[in-house]
């Protein structure tokens, strides 16, 4: 019966869903202050003047409000959480919300709405540490420098460090000095050696603070290393030799050699440490004194430093010879005067003779008579005759005389000419082109006509008349006339004359006609190293073949020749680099067009040639791989520098840092590049505010290194790591708020809500203006 049917049904009542969280605050105390947004507690701040001083903790009164959708009052519970309870704890107490401050951090305080949904509100809670802080509690002073050592001082936000003073016994310190810089002196030098406990009282915009350091005093001198580069060479009487020194980490201020008289005017040093040789006299006994004193005065120290020093030596003279050690004459000429080239025995290219004197000593025979230079050339006078002789050789700088011998035999042989190259080459493709030799006397006194000749074909034919040979002036040469002549060896001959005009036996030449196809073959070595485009290159040899030239100059054409740049070096090597600035890709093979011309017949070549770009990056040295910093020491302040130098591939340009870090590492660390005058590198770390990172903790930060024309096709980088530090205040001392002030007429002082000042009279008539302001 429909009538009678019933159903039964349980149901749960829930509050409505949390749409909103208001969190406020109740506190008295004045150096907390709050941000709001519409009367909603965001963020709260304690500027705490000595973190110390709230070791019990600061309570603060929260109060959550949990509102429904609708904006009604929710009667849904909050539950409080917070990210550091060492630093703020929350606890609810008699219903009440108690957030303590213990330490310095920021730290988020969240309230989640106890429903399914799970609503919340967070408050950014900063405990700020006004405390300096000391980089260290212990120096070392040495009575015979001239500057302290430095404890550096780290103010805290705005609590500027106004004076620093050095406190022994409560009283201010007679025997040690502490300046504004934190550097710490001796002011009595008579200091025994030994650990002396002191205060540091630093006194600030807030305050005084006070920390325990030990002054320890230990006297001793520098002592500078001393390697010698070179050695003295005792073949010249002037020159300059150079040492390198270790300064330790000092500064020069002078540095001079004393010794024996003669020694000072022999040797004067400057502060870099290059010897100037002044001469090399001797002393009384005729022996050269290479021992003396090195005297060294130091900025940083009061007396200066000696070394015991002794230069070292050697005797090495240059390598001279003439162009001819032996020569025939005919003693049927009489006397002739010969030009002779004076050669480098090394480079066998012409010595220059200026500021040289030349001379001549006969060892045996009379050969020669008289001896005079004039263009870069010795001349003798020869009598015809046999002998021995030595040229010497005498330098303005020099110590000794250098003799080099020219032999002279007389012969009464008939003289002769001779073609130094019987076989010259043409190429009938290239009529620009000749082939040319010398022709050369058997008899030094005695030389060729300078007469031009033609030379006669062994057999004449219609390819021998489209050939050229001609004898003048000492050179026969060859070239072709008609590019017709078929390939082939030819002879050539003719009678040459001596200067008299006297017929000498006949000289025969071979031209050959190479009929071959000319070509220019490439072949390429190395690869472009992108991230030093300047000193890297790829060495291309070139190579003609079937032609006796070389490449004279050499073009890059085509659409690479945007990208990059060739250069013909002095062995007659193509250099290809990559152009600064162009864009290019690494591991990637490049084809070049190349253009050169001859260097004797000026045509034209072209070739392809392919390279290879490549990125080898440089090795990376830090000069310190860890950085210690204080959580309450933030912004320009807190700056730190680690030097950056590259071990290899030094060339390369290093253009910017990226750190490769985590979101954390990203808001709690600003860096910068630092590009130095001298050419090295550093990077600049600074901790920003409100980093929240803890005291205790480390970071280590991994950095990308990007150079100045990195591929864009670049995948990997290469990269360096630095660990920091946050420490805590192990230097710490104790502190003591400002509770007098003196105000005088232009003097403006800032005091935060809650600090009790006194202000003093003053005489006359002056003003001074008080303004209080609350919060920030």
């Amino acid at each position: 019966d429909p009538a009678k049917r019933k159903v039964t049904m349980s149901v749960k009542v829930v509050a409505r869903q949390v749409g909103e969280i208001r969190i406020t605050m109740k506190t008295t105390n004045p150096l907390v202050s709050s941000i709001e947004e519409n009367g909603i507690l965001k963020q709260l701040t304690l500027d705490a003047r000595d973190v110390r001083n709230i070791k019990n903790g600061i309570e603060l009164e929260l109060n959550g409000e949990a509102l429904d959708s609708l904006g009604n009052l929710s009667a849904t519970k909050l539950n409080w959480s917070t990210t550091d309870s060492q630093a703020a704890a929350i606890t609810v107490k008699n219903g009440k919300v108690i957030l303590t401050l213990k330490q310095a951090g920021t730290v988020t305080i969240t309230a989640t709405a106890n429903d399914l949904y799970k609503k919340q509100a967070r408050v950014t809670v900063r405990i700020r540490d006004y405390e300096p802080r000391i980089s260290t509690n212990m120096v070392t002073l040495n009575p015979a420098k001239t500057v302290g050592e430095v404890i550096r001082l780290y103010p805290a936000y705005d609590n500027e460090i106004t004076e620093v003073k050095l406190m022994e016994n409560g009283e201010l310190s007679t025997r040690f000095e502490a300046k504004q810089t934190g550097e710490i002196c001796l002011l009595d030098k008579t200091v025994k050696n030994g650990s002396y406990k002191s205060t540091l009282r630093l006194e600030t915009k807030y305050g005084s603070y006070e920390y325990p350091i030990t002054v320890k005093v230990a006297r001793s001198n520098v002592s500078p290393g001393v390697k010698w580069n070179e050695k003295l060479n005792l073949f010249y009487n002037q020159g300059e030799i150079q040492l390198t020194m270790d300064h330790k980490g000092n500064t020069v201020r002078t540095m001079k050699l004393e010794g024996s008289e003669a020694f000072e005017r022999n040797f004067q040093i400057d502060e870099t440490g290059k010897i100037q040789v002044r001469g090399l006299e001797k002393e009384a006994n005729g022996k050269l004194n290479l021992s003396g004193t090195l005297v060294i005065q130091y900025e940083e120290y009061e007396e200066p430093v000696s070394v015991k020093v002794t230069i070292p030596t050697v005797t090495t003279k240059p390598g001279y010879s003439l162009e001819k050690s032996t020569i025939t004459v005919n003693p049927n000429y009489g006397e002739k005067e010969i030009g002779l080239e004076l050669l480098d025995a090394k480079t066998k290219q012409a010595v220059d003779l200026e500021g040289l004197t030349i001379g001549m000593e006969p060892v045996s025979g009379n050969a020669a008579e008289g001896i005079r230079t004039e263009n870069g050339k010795i001349w003798l006078k020869l009598t015809g005759k046999s002998g021995k002789i030595n040229i010497t050789v005498k330098g303005t700088n020099w110590t000794s005389v250098l003799k080099t011998s020219l032999t002279v035999n007389a012969s009464t042989a008939a003289p002769k000419a001779s073609a130094k190259k019987t076989s010259l080459t043409l190429y009938n493709s290239y009529l620009k082109l000749n082939d040319e030799s010398e022709a050369a006397m058997n008899l030094t006194n005695l030389e060729l006509s300078q007469e031009k000749q033609v030379l006669v074909p062994s057999v004449k034919n219609e390819n021998t008349d489209q050939i050229e040979v001609i004898y003048e002036a000492g050179k026969i040469k060859a070239r072709l006339l008609d590019s017709t002549v078929k390939a082939g060896s030819y002879s050539y001959s003719f009678i040459p004359k001596d200067e008299k005009g006297k017929e000498l036996p006949k000289i025969t030449i071979s031209v050959k006609v190479n009929g071959s196809a000319v070509m220019m073959n490439l072949s390429a070595s190395g690869n472009i190293n992108l991230l030093t485009r300047e000193s890297s290159y790829a060495t291309v040899t070139p190579s003609i073949t079937n032609q006796a030239d070389t490449v004279g100059t050499i073009e890059l054409i085509g659409a690479e020749a945007e990208h990059f740049e060739v250069k013909l070096n002095e062995a007659g090597k193509i250099e290809i680099r990559a152009k600064s600035g162009a864009k290019l890709e690494t591991d990637k093979t490049y084809e070049l067009s190349l253009k050169a011309v001859g260097k004797r017949t000026g045509e034209e070549f072209y070739n392809t040639v392919k390279v290879k770009t490549v990125q080898s990056y440089p090795g990376i040295k830090l000069n310190a791989s860890t950085l210690t910093m204080y959580s309450n020491v933030t912004g320009e302040i807190s700056r730190q520098e680690i030097g950056i130098s590259l071990t290899s591939n030094q060339a390369a340009k290093i253009e910017g840092l990226e750190l490769m870090g985590t979101a954390v590492q990203e808001a709690a660390f600003d860096y910068e590049l630092v590009k130095k005058e001298d050419g090295s590198y550093g990077i600049a770390i600074e901790l920003k505010d409100g980093s929240g990172l803890k005291a205790g903790s480390s970071q280590t930060l991994k950095f990308k290194v990007k150079y100045e024309d990195m591929a864009e096709n670049t995948k990997k980088y290469s990269t360096f790591q630095i660990t920091v530090k946050l420490a805590s205040n192990a230097n710490t001392g104790s502190y003591s708020a400002k509770e007098t002030l003196t105000i005088t007429g232009a003097d403006r002082v800032y005091y935060k809500v809650g600090e009790t000042i006194e202000l003093k009279a003053w005489d006359g008539e002056q003003e001074a203006e008080v303004v209080w302001y609350s919060g920030k």
